[in-house]
């Protein structure tokens, strides 16, 4: 599912709890998680693993194949720091099945790790609550803009002040752009500045009704629907993410079945604000 995201362009998403889930932002030349090694995705060089579940980490060893074979170049991997001697192991293991090693190396991402994408555009790690370390992740858009008061400032005057490095005619600005939430708990994840700031925030919504309820959700260390949709209408009207895009949604449900229920479950006000990524195999 392709969806536009506002200065970031197209991100492209395919999830079903528990089978697998890749999302990829063409435009910053990375994937998050690689459950599913889509097209898109092998055309990115940098892949930020959320955890190392089965289904978030599955189509690696086609995703490296396929790069080494149409000679990609190497490719870099951000995990989370507990789990790097692990997922280290892991890529080990697939150059040994292949003989001929993959091209790779592995950056550890902990707490507010950021890494530059391109200019002016970061990715920032930020913790998570599941059942084994995870991270989300963030990106954020850093940038000097002129003070409000210096606008009308001719364009030779501006000039001859960066020259000069005089830079109190400047302010600097930090936007979230874009959170993803990978694999956790509501608790682990709501009051992180950088979910409350984010611009559009992609969050995990495994379960959506009664077949899986609350306390079943939270065994998995995952978001129910119910749960989350006071924060929803919360955010529809208030501080916020502005648009919610809710993926990670459970097989238990039909593709038709799990838009209908999220529709009749907010208000239109929510809803307005909110895109389903159903699970479509």
């Amino acid at each position: 599912m392709e969806i536009e995201i506002k200065q970031l362009g197209k991100i492209v998403i395919k999830s079903i709890a528990g089978i697998g889930t890749t999302i990829v932002l063409p435009g910053q030349d990375l994937s998050i998680d690689m459950g599913f090694c889509t097209t898109p995705a092998i055309r990115t060089s940098r892949v930020a693993i959320t955890h190392t579940h089965a289904d978030h980490i599955a189509g690696i060893h086609s995703y490296l194949g396929i790069r080494r074979l149409y000679g990609m170049g190497a490719s870099t991997f951000y995990c989370p720091a507990e789990s790097w001697s692990q997922f280290v192991a892991f890529l080990s293991a697939l150059d040994g099945l292949q003989v001929k090693p993959f091209e790779w190396n592995v950056i550890k991402t902990g707490t507010e790790s950021r890494t530059q994408l391109k200019s002016g555009y970061y990715l920032q790690a930020f913790p998570t609550a599941h059942s084994v370390p995870s991270n989300g992740y963030a990106i954020i858009h850093h940038r000097v803009k002129l003070k409000e008061e210096f606008r009308g400032m001719s364009g030779t005057m501006i000039a001859a002040k960066r020259a000069r490095n005089e830079m109190e005619i400047f302010e600097t600005r930090e936007d979230v752009l874009l959170a993803i939430t990978g694999d956790t708990t509501l608790k682990g994840i709501i009051n992180n500045p950088l979910i409350e700031k984010a611009g559009t925030l992609v969050i995990e919504t495994t379960f959506l009704d009664q077949r899986k309820d609350i306390p079943r959700a939270h065994l998995g260390n995952h978001i129910h629907l119910k749960e989350l949709a006071p924060y929803l209408e919360d955010w529809a009207s208030g501080p916020g993410p502005k648009r919610v895009i809710l993926y990670h949604i459970s097989q238990v449900y039909r593709p038709d079945e799990s838009i209908k229920i999220i529709n009749d479950s907010l208000s239109p006000r929510a809803r307005a604000m909110v895109t389903i990524v159903p699970p479509e195999q």
